[in-house]
């Protein structure tokens, strides 16, 4: 794998690791979640259905009017409201013809005890009743009982205890009437009847400086019954109330008609539940249930004729709560709904421990991420310390190559580089080898002639006969011709490199190419038979320079005719394979060993043990190299039973 591969799969695993947990603690959180809610509902579904077989008239009173609360202990008559201050918040407010005049009504009573009211009036003033200037402030109360309705008036004549009947005597009620800052309190307990049926009620506000007149009032609407909780209820469901659950039996508008709590204290703060684990695992809603045990009107889940359920924050800390809510229907009319409140602090700890886990789990899977990228670095950083060691082994400090490294195997980058380095050196180590037997090999050419040119002039010296002056004179002239044709076969090799760069490149036609270049050989090299074969297809057309490839061909084709007997047959063929064209001249003769073909185009080799009259250097096929890679193809020599083959690969057109 590369580097770059193996990088991106070290990334990917550091990514993944945490989101995968995350996406696991989430589902598991949301199925324990789920699995809350359809409990909790399943069993404020079964509640519903029991106590609207069993109970059924316990639901035929009013759905809306004026709700009692449940009273625990007794309430002291002072015209203060400290007794009714959990309530006060849920109190009744009276339709006001004045923005001067704001009342709020409670009414409160102990199981099967007495009715208490509690009226709260802000009113600029308070005016009292005087026997000479007229009446004051007062309040009209009507208390419905026995199908009847019961009108009393109050109207006191100053501060405190105040006490009044009905025209037939039979309602009676007392209380005490008492002034406050930006108002009036006045609070009330019907003395008979002890539990009455409806009420009505309109406060009067007077005003003292305009001869007493009603400047403003406050009044209910119309006679409203009273809504109370149902003792046969209270008791079913305290039956039927799983542990550790809170529940209502309500009213299609949320009125509670039955109670009961079984939660217990587990003795740990609800607050030392994390809410950062709360709201990164669900969709909880922050608000708080407006409920508790003695709640009037309940903030529903749900709508009252379906179940439903809801997360909400409790109101005993920092907990979490689901609430469920069910319909009770009586002869398909919904008449009410159970509501019942669960804790989900358990099942907040469980997501909790979830998470913890999972962050302890990445972080150790973060840790063992970071000591692998430590040892891949270090591993690296070693793999690159050795290459550089290995390179600096191999060259001494005046650039001389002592040995070429070895070539590693790594298919990484690194091991590229380590392959290119190496190979660099390598041909580095044989061109100073070239150049170090560049002396030996030219030395060796050049004994001869200048051994002749000596010979001959120290013979001139001593002959004095014309004849072998001139003779000897021919052989000088000869050595000289003969230094300078290696001289100029010297150069050639650093021309041909420079023609290589000036020359144009341009589309040459090999078909057409090598049928001139024949019928050129057959003239040139009358006593050898050439043939050409070549595909009788599409033409095959390369990227490249005619002269330069002719030349090429000269130094092959001159190759094999020095090697081939005479009358011999030279062949010269064409091939295409594939997105590749090769071009091969076979000639008859011995056959090249692999070990002569591997250093048989480098600079300076000639493998002829005869070399004649001619100048071989061994530049003539490393020419032909040179100019097969300025094409962006190579050459190579095959040896054949019968003799040698050359054959040059070069890229097709448009390939």
């Amino acid at each position: 794998m590369k580097l770059r591969g193996q990088l991106l799969a070290i990334t990917v695993v550091v990514v993944l690791i945490p989101v995968a947990g995350w996406q696991f603690v989430k589902t598991l959180e949301q199925s324990l979640r789920h699995a809350h809610e359809q409990s909790l509902i399943d069993s404020a579904t079964a509640i519903a259905r029991t106590l609207a077989s069993d109970l059924p008239e316990s639901w035929a009173g009013p759905h809306d009017g004026l709700y009692v609360h449940r009273l625990e202990g007794d309430i002291h008559i002072d015209g203060h409201d400290g007794d009714w201050e959990r309530w006060l918040d849920q109190a009744r407010a009276l339709e006001s013809s004045s923005e001067n005049l704001i009342a709020h009504l409670l009414l409160a009573e102990r199981r099967r005890g007495r009715l208490h009211l509690l009226l709260r009036v802000d009113d600029e003033s308070l005016v009292f009743t005087d026997p000479e200037h007229g009446p004051g402030d007062r309040v009209e109360l009507t208390i419905g009982h026995d199908g009847r309705d019961h009108p009393l008036k109050l109207a006191p004549l100053a501060p405190g205890w105040i006490e009044a009947r009905d025209d037939s005597g039979s309602i009676r009620v007392q209380g005490d009437w008492q002034p406050r800052r930006g108002g009036w309190t006045l609070e009330l307990q019907v003395a008979d009847p002890p539990r009455p049926e409806s009420l009505g009620l309109i406060v009067h506000d007077v005003d003292a400086g305009s001869g007493r007149q009603v400047v403003g009032q406050a009044r209910s609407d119309g006679m409203q019954p009273l809504i109370r909780r149902h003792p046969e209820l209270d008791e079913r469901l305290t039956r039927l109330v799983p542990d550790n659950t809170r529940a209502w039996a309500t009213t299609v508008h949320g009125w509670v008609l039955a109670q009961h709590d079984t939660r217990r204290e587990t003795g740990q703060s609800p607050a030392t539940t994390p809410i950062l684990f709360e709201r990164l695992l669900g969709d909880r809603l922050p608000e708080r249930p407006h409920l508790d045990n003695d709640t009037a009107n309940v903030s529903l889940p749900g709508s009252a004729d379906r179940t439903a359920a809801k997360w909400m924050s409790s109101n005993r800390g920092a907990g979490v709560v689901v609430m469920a809510s069910a319909p009770v229907g009586i002869d398909d009319q919904i008449v009410g709904q159970v509501i019942l409140e669960r804790s989900a602090d358990e099942l907040l700890v469980l997501a909790n421990q979830a998470v913890l886990r999972l962050f302890g789990t990445s972080l150790a899977g973060m840790l063992a991420i970071a000591l692998l990228l430590i040892g891949f670095a270090v591993v690296l950083s070693e793999r690159i310390r050795r290459l550089r060691d290995r390179a600096e082994s191999a060259v001494l400090a005046d650039g001389r190559v002592v040995e070429p490294i070895p070539s590693p195997r790594a298919p990484d980058e690194i091991g590229d580089l380590g392959r290119s380095m190496a190979d660099l050196i390598e041909r580095q180590y044989q061109h100073q080898h070239y150049l170090r037997t560049l002396a030996d090999k030219l030395a060796h050419e050049l004994r001869t002639p200048l051994a002749t040119i000596r010979s001959s002039l120290d013979n001139l010296q001593e002959v004095e006969h014309p004849g072998d002056r001139e003779r000897y004179r021919q052989r000088a002239e000869q050595g000289c011709r003969r230094l300078g044709s290696i001289l100029q076969s010297m150069s050639q090799a650093a021309r041909v490199e420079e023609a290589l760069d000036a020359e144009h490149l341009e589309a040459v036609d090999l078909q057409c190419l090598l049928e001139d270049y024949v019928a050129g050989c057959e003239v040139t090299y009358p006593e050898r038979n050439f043939e050409l074969d070549q595909p009788s297809s599409r033409s095959v057309v390369v990227r490249g320079s005619a002269d330069l490839l002719a030349q090429m061909l000269d130094k092959l084709v001159d190759n094999a005719v020095d090697f081939s007997p005479d009358r011999s047959r030279i062949r010269l063929c064409l091939k295409r394979r594939g997105r590749r064209a090769i071009v091969q001249v076979d000639n008859p003769g011995p056959a090249i060993s692999e070990t002569v073909a591997e250093t048989l185009f480098d600079s300076m080799v000639s493998c002829r043990s005869d070399k004649g009259k001619q100048i071989h250097l061994g530049l003539g096929l490393y020419i032909a190299r040179l100019i097969a890679r300025h094409h962006g193809g190579d050459i190579r020599a095959i040896g054949l039973p019968d003799g040698t083959r050359f054959e040059v690969t070069l890229p097709v057109r448009g390939a």
